[in-house]
């Protein structure tokens, strides 16, 4: 299911992420895809900050990937910086340990860590529109395994 959701401005994302935070179950994964500057990081803080992690969550491009304590664990990463590294770099690295122990995943650039994306994931897009701040967010996603996601959305 591909659903569309219009944000006129950074607050309205924050707002919407806060939500999908308070919501998210064990094990869930997103795929972020998105310009330089659309919003990606914006998004994740907004996540776990709903889902109860206090610390700031700060783009992981120059550590890979960074993971916060919580009562689910939160993962952000960062594959822009990978995208030339072997599958054996990757998880000599530990990116596959992002992917286990009922963690919620933020994948930033995922198209560079494609190799280790469950098949269960939720795709979010992220695009800049004609006003400076507003940003279109397009989330494919399975609605019968996300019935959750589906009820933040509509």
């Amino acid at each position: 299911m591909i659903v569309s959701y219009t944000s006129k401005n950074p607050q309205e994302t924050i707002s919407l992420g806060e939500k999908i935070g308070s919501r998210l179950n064990q094990g869930v994964v997103f795929a972020v895809y998105g310009d330089l500057g659309a919003g990606k990081t914006l998004l994740a803080a907004a996540i776990a900050r709903g889902m109860g992690i206090k610390e700031p969550i700060t783009s992981p491009t120059f550590i890979y990937y960074q993971s916060y304590p919580g009562k689910i664990p939160f993962y952000h990463l960062d594959g822009y910086r990978l995208e030339l590294l072997t599958y054996e770099d990757k998880v000599e690295l530990g990116v596959e340990e992002c992917f286990q122990n009922g963690a919620v995943t933020f994948v930033e650039w995922p198209q560079y860590v494609a190799e280790f994306l469950p098949q269960d994931r939720i795709n979010i897009g992220i695009n800049r529109v004609a006003e400076e701040d507003c940003r279109e967010l397009t989330f494919d996603f399975n609605r019968e395994k996300h019935q959750w996601l589906w009820e933040v959305l509509v």
